[in-house]
């Protein structure tokens, strides 16, 4: 965010990431989180404290979720929600309130977000406003995370290492067949990137923008429409890599995130080409590894 005028920047003051460290496999855990309080001379006065919250661990790889080894495993998997006050209305409103009831009444056990997040295109006080109503389940499942046109995109003020995602030129990914531009307004990946840690480190990925991760009987690959996927690109042979490297035996459901699709039920010509441009670069190796299925948002 990069736009400081009154409704556009807000500092977000101390984001912290937790890693949890020891938890058993498919196990209920409670929890909260407080605040410290000091008075003018530096001594702790008080903790605030958050109400007790809760949240089951994934199971163990190759295993369904529960004691019955018929449960299924469940997930949402969606993209583009937005945030209300700016241009999502009440739509976004319905899905947290349609995801909240799943996880309560059906037992979901993550949630998958490819890209368009909060659609704040800037405006930093945005992001406060949609991280605060996922919350109401993003503190009880998992909410895994990618990114999309709206986090990413830009044409300008990346070079420098100011690029979180480690691109050294100043527009990111703009390939002459591509409708990329600058739909972050400026973002440039940087709040997603400090607001949300995935596993890449575990899959040798990138940050927020390509990693992989097992889930019970699913191995989930998340990629980047917005960074360059064709052979010999980091990310291609990093999804390369992945995909060789999944055990059926363990993981045998195999399923690739994207914001962008690789087909579409309809012709929006701009959005056609860059899924027959993604296609030409992926699609065979998304075959010769027979991924189960590829999910995708963008319009």
């Amino acid at each position: 965010a990069n736009i400081t005028e009154p409704g556009k920047f807000t500092d977000p003051g101390m984001l912290h990431h937790v890693t949890m460290t020891e938890l058993s496999p498919d196990t209920e855990y409670y929890y909260r989180v407080g605040v410290e309080r000091s008075d003018s001379s530096g001594n702790l006065k008080t903790v605030h404290w958050s109400d007790v919250n809760k949240f089951v661990t994934s199971p163990k790889v190759g295993t369904n979720p529960g004691q019955n080894d018929d449960e299924p495993y469940k997930y949402v998997a969606y993209a583009d929600q937005g945030c209300p006050g700016y241009g999502a209305k009440d739509g976004s409103k319905r899905v947290t309130r349609w995801v909240e009831r799943e996880v309560e009444e059906q037992g979901i056990r993550a949630v998958h977000h490819f890209g368009d997040l909060s659609y704040a295109n800037g405006a930093g006080h945005m992001w406060d406003a949609w991280t605060d109503m996922v919350s109401t389940f993003a503190k009880q499942v998992p909410l895994m995370i990618g990114v999309g046109n709206h986090e990413y995109d830009h044409s300008a003020g990346g070079e420098s290492g100011k690029d979180p995602s480690g691109l050294s030129n100043a527009d990111g990914f703009q390939p002459e067949w591509g409708n990329f531009g600058s739909d972050s307004a400026g973002e440039c990946g940087v709040p997603t990137s400090r607001r949300f840690k995935m596993p890449a480190e575990k899959s040798g990925g990138n940050g927020v923008y390509w990693y992989s991760f097992d889930h019970g009987l699913v191995h989930t690959v998340m990629i980047s429409s917005e960074h360059d996927l064709s052979p010999g690109s980091d990310q291609y042979d990093w999804l390369r890599r992945d995909l060789m490297s999944v055990d059926r035996s363990l993981t045998p459901f195999l399923i690739v995130e994207s914001h962008r699709p690789l087909y579409n039920s309809e012709d929006v010509p701009a959005n056609t080409v860059v899924s027959l441009a993604m296609r030409d670069e992926i699609e065979d190796l998304l075959v010769d590894h027979n991924v189960d299925m590829f999910l995708a948002g963008h319009h």
